[in-house]
């Protein structure tokens, strides 16, 4: 049986279920009279299709957003401070700042993946006013420390970490797909996908 949800959001731009599949988060936006914009997620219960709390009143969109393993804490990208932050769940209390962006140029984090033990994660961060892409990093969830991958002069469209938390894969704007060992920060392969129509 298919469910609907009862969400005031207008428009859902990110989402991820937890890893026991009991919790929803969905991040999007609330309209309002003469197109006036509030952003906001939302988290829902879906064993009884019940949403627990919202986070509202923000002016600055939420890129991406991620359960941590434990679907304690819900990590985000993007919103205030343009960088990475963690809420602890249900409440959205003790929000914490993993990563701020201090780049003078206004870049902000976009995209965000864990790994399995949300000790690391891979983010994508794009610098404003820059040539190039973006940059691609790995990112220590415990004190914020960064190492960058080689950058390319491509947009970086998503990141994913692999099941062995060995390797990632990241698509860019010119159809590509490439895969990334962790420790060498070295690119192991790469794919391109071909939008001609047959």
């Amino acid at each position: 049986m298919i469910r609907r949800l009862d969400s005031n959001l207008t428009s859902i731009r990110s989402m991820d279920v937890s890893n026991n599949g009991k919790q929803l988060a969905l991040g999007g936006s609330v309209t309002w009279l003469y197109a006036s914009e509030d952003l906001a997620i939302e988290i829902w219960n879906l064993e009884d299709y019940t949403r627990t709390n919202t986070l509202k009143n923000f002016s600055r969109q939420f890129y991406d957003l991620q359960f941590d393993s434990t679907g304690n804490y819900l990590i985000t990208t993007g919103g205030p401070n343009r960088g990475v932050q963690s809420w602890s769940l249900p409440e959205f209390s003790n929000h914490h700042i993993i990563r701020g962006h201090f780049s003078w140029l206004g870049g902000e984090v976009k995209h965000i993946s864990l790994d399995t033990t949300s000790s690391c994660a891979v983010i994508v961060e794009r610098v404003r006013g820059t040539t190039g892409g973006d940059d691609i990093m790995l990112l220590n969830m415990e004190n914020g420390q960064t190492d960058t991958f080689p950058r390319m002069s491509i947009e970086t469209t998503y990141v994913q970490f692999l099941s062995d938390d060995k390797s990632i894969l990241s698509t860019h704007s010119d159809g590509s797909i490439r895969l990334w060992d962790i420790h060498s920060f070295e690119e192991l392969d790469s794919h391109s996908v071909s939008n001609t129509k047959n």
